[in-house]
């Protein structure tokens, strides 16, 4: 227990005083047991990181911003497939149940991962769920993993309508670059045991996968019959972007847009098969360099 109280204390330290790229550097090392080539990375870690350092648009920042991103997308895309948002708050203290629905999803706007799902509000824990608001609205995203574009998000919790569905609620994830879907990750199981499989664009599957959402290699998935559909708005959506990801939804044919995300797992899990982060890598055409 010390140990690793020891080590949460030592990247909590390192993670907001060091220099991005020695921060950036050392995590890398520790986690994949090599160093970053800088100068001519290859595998699609190494570019997640060196696209940290040295590419960013400031539009970026509105993209990340779970509020301002549904606005990009009515705009690019049109209306019709952004989930409505009930309220906005800027303080945990100012969130007001009693002005939602029953069934309804709790997320702040500047991070990854605070989400709370309420299928009944009678049942719902809000205590428990004021206290996770809070510490997520206390945290600076950034600092993790130097993500640049979630530093300036103005942070605000948001409720947002719930996606009625029968059974599990499948999220497409398009990895897209330069505009350009090259592969879909599929999750699935959120609530019992997360799983997830990787395909190509062609929905053949592929033979890899991260430990912390284990796949099914025997399940099967069928492209929705829309499913073009789904991959033009990531085609949208990534436009003149080196690498997004482009999280979807398909409920009964209708599209929902869940997410944007520049750097998956903060480019800091590795895959099973070192063959496919350097695939992937091939992938991702690095831009100019910039600092950022």
């Amino acid at each position: 227990m010390k140990q690793y109280t020891l080590s949460h204390l030592f990247w909590v330290i390192a993670s907001h005083t060091l220099p991005s790229k020695l921060y950036l550097s050392i995590r890398y090392r520790v986690v994949f047991g090599k160093w970053i080539s800088w100068q001519q990375p290859v595998a699609f870690t190494e570019k997640l990181q060196w696209l940290k350092l040295y590419s960013f648009d400031t539009k970026y920042t509105s993209i990340v911003d779970k509020v301002e991103v549904k606005k990009y997308v009515d705009q690019v895309l049109g209306e019709g497939y952004t989930t409505r948002t009930y309220a906005t708050w800027d303080k945990v203290g100012d969130v007001d149940f009693d002005v939602l629905p029953n069934r309804f999803v709790l997320k702040c706007n500047h991070d990854s991962g605070t989400i709370i799902v309420c299928e009944d509000k009678k049942k719902l824990d809000i205590k428990q769920t004021r206290l996770m608001l809070k510490k997520a609205l206390s945290t600076n995203y950034y600092w993790r993993g130097r993500e640049k574009p979630y530093k300036d998000v103005s942070r605000k919790i948001l409720a947002e309508e719930y996606i009625e569905h029968e059974g599990d609620l499948v999220d497409y994830k398009f990895f897209c670059f330069g505009g350009t879907p090259k592969m879909v990750k599929i999750d699935y199981d959120r609530s019992t045991k997360h799983h997830a499989n990787y395909y190509d664009i062609e929905m053949n599957l592929l033979p890899f996968f991260k430990k912390s959402s284990q796949p099914e290699f025997t399940k099967e998935f069928h492209a929705p019959e829309n499913y073009s559909k789904m991959v033009e708005i990531a085609r949208i959506l990534s436009t003149d972007i080196p690498f997004v990801r482009v999280d979807l939804y398909n409920v009964d044919g209708r599209i929902f847009f869940g997410e944007m995300t520049f750097f998956p797992s903060s480019g800091f899990e590795p895959l099973t098969d070192d063959y496919w982060d350097v695939k992937i890598g091939s992938w991702l055409h690095l831009p100019e360099k910039r600092l950022c």
